[in-house]
């Protein structure tokens, strides 16, 4: 029923086994904590694709894992969801590491932080991209820590209905959607 479906070996280990491609099913991914993840996936008409592995991605920092996960499953989302079900199902093998990498890139960045959303009570959206970007590109080191470039006084909301037009001058709040 499902077109992705994404779980953590940690909880479910003996999916992989029993888990056939369901007529709708286009990618199963089976997350590995700090071995990274693997996936498989079916392109168009063809044959489910064997297993892939993609290692983890440096962490800037690593304060808590809670969250990871759904961090990871958002920005999958993000990057395949953008046109809906037809997106999904016109997505290309490239495409499909890309949108896994850059969900392991905002996992990994979320890792800096204590809580599943404690980064979006330090980091305006922004921060967040830029931090990353810079994951993605490896480009990982003691500057690029979450806590130390916080800046709790600086840029928008991650929800754009806690903004007041009225108080657009002031800094805004971190807020927690």
């Amino acid at each position: 029923m499902s077109h992705v479906v994404k779980y953590s070996h940690e909880r479910l280990a003996d999916i992989p086994d029993s888990l056939e491609f369901g007529t709708n099913q286009l990618l199963q991914v089976e997350t590995l904590g700090a071995d990274g993840l693997r996936y498989r996936a079916k392109f168009g008409k063809r044959a489910t694709s064997p297993w892939k592995t993609l290692d983890a991605l440096k962490a800037p920092a690593l304060i808590d894992t809670a969250g990871a996960g759904d961090w990871c499953t958002a920005g999958l989302i993000h990057r395949l969801g953008r046109e809906g079900a037809e997106g999904v199902r016109a997505v290309k093998p490239p495409d499909v590491e890309a949108a896994l990498r850059y969900g392991q890139a905002l996992a990994a960045w979320n890792c800096g932080f204590v809580g599943a959303r404690g980064g979006m009570n330090h980091m305006t959206v922004e921060e967040c991209q830029e931090q990353v970007l810079q994951i993605l590109a490896g480009r990982v080191s003691e500057a690029t820590t979450p806590a130390k470039t916080a800046n709790a006084a600086s840029g928008r909301t991650w929800c754009p209905a806690c903004g007041d037009a009225e108080e657009s001058a002031k800094p805004k709040r971190r807020t927690i959607a």
